[in-house]
């Protein structure tokens, strides 16, 4: 069964996202039916969001790969401050080892890179 996380816990992962869902539907019609209360972050079945727990300076943060629908759960957070929304997560733990990794990988990249030119 899913965990659950404070929504201002959440991290975004990227940088910006679209305005559309991958279906086409309007960001916004997410964001009017969690003001409204007909989509329930904790039981709708869509809204489980994918979160990575990642310890960071000395403590945890909690991304998620889910970022359109992390917008619209943040959008509805500022609708209804200062109550708390709740979102259900499957969480996921990022473990030190794939920092190594990504550091060695991201060297072996670069050396190969440096290497073609």
């Amino acid at each position: 069964s899913p965990d659950e996380l404070r929504v201002d816990d959440l991290e975004y992962t990227q940088t910006s996202c679209g305005r559309q869902f991958k279906d086409g539907r309007p960001i916004q019609k997410l964001i009017d039916d969690l003001n409204s209360e007909e989509v329930d972050p904790l039981l709708h079945p869509d809204m489980v969001l994918e979160v990575v727990r990642r310890y960071v300076d000395g403590r945890y943060r909690y991304y998620s790969n889910d970022n359109r629908r992390l917008y619209c759960l943040k959008r509805h957070q500022q609708h209804v401050a200062p109550r708390e929304v709740r979102v259900a997560v499957k969480l996921y733990d990022w473990h030190p080892a794939f920092d190594r990794y990504l550091n060695r990988f991201s060297e072996r990249e670069q050396a190969n890179l440096d290497k073609d030119y």
